[in-house]
């Protein structure tokens, strides 16, 4: 195993900082945050973020993204800092035994207005749906954008009508996904963006999402773009 020591040095024009690590060894990057606590946006491993990762975040005020990479284990004795400012919540790994665990720390991002899931495709994934991922979201008054990537493809229909908070929805994922998902009875939404890895440029996708009443697509190799029109 070969470790990876951040220089501790503060970079006043640093806006964007990511630091991936497959391993759990001290890295110094709790002492690299603190010296630069003007930073915008922050990419760190699950194992390397601590209560004191937490109370660093609370005085980076212009810090308006954070996103874990890893499995997500938090464990934290103490109570969990208010982080004002905070906007975007994204975790590249989740499963249902951690929805706690992301319930617990969005709570206290309270200007907190777009999240990013990963998630790998299982069996009954409407119910998912139903039962964890919007129980979860009645939590976060603000939200208004989720980024949703599903690995694999879903044989089973889609149905986001219950998101009726959410204003734009961006989902990635494979071709057999894209044709299942239903968004129509999603009252606020104004906005979708659907990417594939596969092509969906195709005749059975335009029929599909051009018989929409209310909405106009735009059509690409591997992404449509959908747009609420005004009444």
């Amino acid at each position: 195993m070969t470790s990876y020591l951040v220089p501790q040095r503060s970079i006043p024009s640093l806006k964007d900082f990511g630091f991936i690590s497959d391993y759990n060894y001290y890295s110094g990057v709790n002492q690299f945050i603190e010296l630069n606590l003007q930073l915008e946006s922050l990419i760190i491993t699950s194992h390397s973020f601590n209560y004191t990762t937490l109370n660093l975040i609370k005085l980076m005020t212009n810090l308006k993204s954070l996103e874990f990479r890893g499995p997500i284990n938090f464990n934290f004795e103490t109570e969990i800092p208010i982080l004002e400012s905070i906007k975007n919540l994204s975790f590249n790994i989740v499963k249902p035994s951690n929805f706690q665990m992301i319930k617990e720390l969005g709570f206290y991002c309270p200007n907190l207005t777009k999240m990013h899931f990963k998630m790998h495709t299982r069996k009954n994934f409407q119910n998912l749906i139903d039962k964890k991922v919007i129980e979860l979201f009645n939590h976060f008054l603000h939200l208004k954008i989720f980024h949703f990537i599903i690995k694999g493809n879903i044989s089973e229909k889609i149905n986001f009508s219950e998101f009726n908070w959410l204003e734009v929805l961006i989902v990635e994922s494979g071709q057999l996904t894209m044709i299942n998902i239903d968004f129509e009875s999603c009252t606020s939404l104004r906005k979708v963006i659907l990417k594939s890895f596969c092509d969906i440029n195709t005749i059975e996708f335009k029929n599909k999402f051009n018989s929409i009443e209310g909405w106009k697509f735009k059509f690409a190799s591997n992404i449509i773009k959908g747009y609420k029109l005004l009444q």
